[in-house]
């Protein structure tokens, strides 16, 4: 049900008629501009191939000018006369059950300013944010003809801009379950399917730690440990598909239109699609323990280095 309210509000629309120019969002990491993948809506760094946002982190900017600042105030506008109008942003990220709000900032109260910090795995999944306006001091007497404004500290007076962009790419995600078995390994995998070009990914593919283990991180974080681990994970899938038809790995690496999506052929697809230093050729003449160590040297550069 949408909302309703007995005062005036701003929407991206409105915002614009009262000369509220927002800039577009831009997503940084370091000095380089991200990305969006027109297809996936996956933030990528035009820079680095292999480059993930989950390992490294970025920023968030955005700006807002008021062209017109005196037709937000008074009886026409959206606020009393004598009152003072701020910005904020709220963002908030479903996957992790994260969120937070940050205050524009404001030299001169007519240009406004926000950047939001993402740490390294912080964030996963789709990373919303919206632009509030609000009352961020209210006017010390409400003039005539006025009191239908909003007048109260702090009170949103309207959504101006919303954005929404994906921070991971979910082809690459399988599901990791953590356990407490006496007698098992650190870890385990399951790989179970019977068309590998049709099943999905994440159905057919099951990592299990075992947090009972003597070598259990403890933070169960463990960069190295975690990154070890899905080296494995590919290099048994590439086996297991190697094993039942050696020129499906030709097709994987090459692309092919017969997959559905998100299976495991996609899926696998789209992951040597991002190897660096390993292609078919190459791969045909290595034997398990090669191939283990240039999956696992690929992974470490995925994941910023964390296996040197």
């Amino acid at each position: 049900m949408k909302e309703l309210y007995f005062y005036p509000t701003l929407n991206e629309d409105s915002a614009k008629d009262y000369g509220i120019e927002v800039a577009d969002f831009s997503f940084m990491y370091k000095d380089v501009v991200l990305k969006v993948d027109d297809e996936k809506g996956v933030l990528y760094n035009p820079e680095e191939k292999i480059w993930l946002v989950q390992n490294n982190g970025m920023t968030v900017r955005t700006s807002i000018r008021l062209k017109t600042p005196d037709k937000l105030y008074g009886k026409d506008g959206v606020v009393c006369s004598g009152s003072k109008i701020g910005f904020y942003a709220i963002w908030s990220n479903p996957d992790t059950m994260q969120s937070n709000s940050c205050t524009f900032e404001s030299n001169d109260g007519v240009n406004f300013e926000f950047s939001q910090y993402f740490a390294p795995e912080m964030i996963k999944g789709t990373l919303n944010i919206t632009i509030h306006a609000f009352v961020e001091s209210p006017a010390e007497t409400v003039l005539d003809g006025e009191c239908f404004l909003m007048n109260e500290r702090g009170v949103s007076i309207g959504i101006i801009a919303s954005k929404s962009v994906l921070v991971n790419d979910e082809h690459l995600s399988f599901p990791i379950i953590k356990v407490k078995e006496d007698n098992k390994p650190l870890w385990w995998v399951t790989l179970d399917w019977e068309d590998p070009k049709v099943e999905r990914f994440d159905n057919c593919v099951t990592v299990f730690l075992n947090k009972k283990f003597k070598t259990y991180p403890k933070s169960g974080k463990d960069t190295e440990f975690l990154c070890t681990i899905i080296a494995s994970v590919y290099f048994l899938i590439i086996k297991k598909l190697r094993i039942n038809d050696d020129e499906i790995m030709r097709s994987i690496f090459n692309g092919s239109d017969e997959f559905e999506e998100f299976s495991v052929c996609d899926v696998m697809s789209h992951f040597c699609g991002m190897l660096k230093y390993l292609d078919f050729d190459e791969m045909k003449k290595l034997n398990d323990e090669k191939l283990m160590a240039e999956l696992q040297r690929e992974i470490n550069a995925m994941c910023g280095g964390a296996l040197q």
